[in-house]
């Protein structure tokens, strides 16, 4: 008989026979999009949150990359906002002035310069470059969402980040029984495959009114926007994410909603 114990389970497909290293489908975070309607017009508006880091940023600091990667580490730099490149430049001439380096880290790898097939380039050089592509003043806006704990399923996955991001209470959600979760599948300026899946909810207004403490170690600001609103934050490169908000709010438009309040589930 199979021992089951040795299976594994993966906490990105959820499904046993393998971990999540070994998992060949598309890295999925779970999460929900929160909806409520407006009082004084027939809009709706969605629960959106900007990142506190952008994600260009947060894969350089982990240094998940070659130093030989010129194009790579180009399009980590494309994604980050005026701040996040300041506090790089900072962090190069701090570098460069006292010259004590851990050579094992990274940015002081590229701080001290690279000469790579006959080109030379270091950090300063590099994020200089980056600026001929334009800056970003904010980070990126999207929806609560994360990963799976361990043997944890889609749902209370989705419920538990977006409580745990956004301060609202799940007693306060609505699912909609007769909408399956929407997704965007994409691949990543890393190239690695993604897959969001967001369970669709929606939210009373007058219970909504007043922000709750959202997760400031993650998440920079939260605000409810209209699908025009949400539309010119969510940045042009996004494509899924701007398609899948068009289709969603015109389909709300469309349709009668049956919900279920987890309240009293």
């Amino acid at each position: 008989m199979k021992n089951m114990k040795n299976e594994g389970f993966c906490n990105n497909c959820g499904k046993k026979g393998h971990l999540f290293h070994q998992c060949k489908m598309p890295i999925t975070s779970v999460g929900i999009i929160a909806f409520r309607k407006c009082p004084k017009g027939c809009e709706y508006e969605y629960l959106m949150i900007r990142r506190k880091d952008t994600l260009g940023y947060l894969d350089f600091m982990r240094g998940k990359y070659s130093v030989y990667q010129k194009s790579y580490i180009m399009n980590m730099m494309k994604q980050m906002t005026h701040a996040e490149k300041e506090l790089l430049r900072q962090k190069y001439y701090h570098i460069r002035a006292i010259g004590n380096i851990n050579v094992k880290d990274k940015t002081n790898i590229l701080i001290m310069g690279i000469e790579h097939n006959g080109e030379e380039y270091d950090l300063l050089s590099l994020l200089n470059e980056s600026e001929r592509f334009g800056t970003w003043t904010e980070a990126e806006w999207g929806f609560p969402k994360g990963r799976r704990n361990s043997n944890e399923n889609d749902y209370d996955c989705a419920v538990r980040e977006f409580t745990e991001e956004t301060g609202y209470s799940a007693s306060l959600l609505n699912n909609i029984r007769n909408m399956v979760p929407v997704e965007e599948v994409f691949t990543g300026s890393n190239y690695n495959s993604y897959k969001h899946k967001y369970y669709l909810m929606y939210m009373d207004y007058e219970t909504t009114v007043n922000q709750c403490s959202f997760q400031k170690s993650e998440v920079g600001e939260m605000q409810w926007k209209t699908a025009e609103q949400g539309l010119s934050t969510i940045r042009p490169y996004n494509l899924e994410k701007l398609h899948m908000l068009q289709k969603l709010d015109k389909c709300l438009k469309s349709i009668e909603m049956v919900c279920i309040d987890l309240g009293t589930l």
